[in-house]
Order: C-alpha cells, then structure tokens, then sequence
C-alpha cells in the first residue's frame, strides 16, 4: 500500500515539474524576450501549463482512481486551478509590486509553494 502511495507522489511529481517547467520557461521567456508585463504573462504560461497538469494527472497522477461523478470531479479540477492560479497571482504580485523585487523571484512561489497546495487539493478534494 505504500509502494502505491509513493508511486502516486511520483507521479504527480513528474506531472506537476513537465507543467511548472512549462509554466516558468514561458513565463520567463515572454517577460525577458517579448517584454509584456509579467501578471500577462502569468495568464499565458498558467493556460498551457493547465492543459498539461489536467491532462496529466487525470490521465497518469490519478488514472487507477474512479471517481463517483466525472462532472463534479472537473468542476472541482477546476476550482482548484482557480485556486492555483490565484497563489501563482500573488506570488507575482507580492514580489513584483509589493516587494518591488525581480518579477523572476516569483518562480519560487509558482514553482515550490503553489504545487504543494495543489498536490494537497487533488488528493483530497478533486480525485477521490
């Protein structure tokens, strides 16, 4: 039972680095190469990291769990995406406008402390 649960943890791992190194080399990119302001480029490197953490931990983190309702269980993917989204808002903020520090400090906050939150929420609320 263990193994399993340690596998899981690995999987969501692999899925969540594949969409947080996503996540941070557009968002590093957009803001160094094509100069648009960093809460913008938070929203487009947030989207595409979304499609590769949906598809991936429903398809590989998550596949063995059936879930009772398919329609609540993306309603809820979805609400805790908003709630991700929103920690990835405010580490941007904090650091960027409250903190008037590099905008790149925030890949700390978006790659470290949001994937914990998320990791919590999917395993308890989302799929289950």
């Amino acid at each position: 039972m263990a193994e399993g649960k340690v596998l899981i943890l690995f999987k969501f791992i692999g899925v969540g680095l594949l969409a947080t190194l996503v996540h941070s080399g557009i968002f590093f990119l957009v803001i160094n190469f094509f100069n648009i302001e960093p809460l913008t480029a938070n929203v487009l490197a947030f989207s595409v990291a979304f499609v590769i953490s949906y598809l991936g931990h429903r398809g590989v983190t998550f596949r063995h769990i059936k879930v009772q309702n398919e329609r609540v269980s993306a309603i809820k993917f979805a609400t805790s995406t908003v709630i991700s989204f929103s920690l990835n808002f405010f580490w941007v903020y904090l650091i960027e406008y409250q903190f008037k520090l590099d905008a790149n400090f925030s890949l700390i906050g978006i790659g470290l402390l949001t994937p914990i939150a998320t990791f919590f929420l999917l395993k308890k609320w989302v799929f289950v």
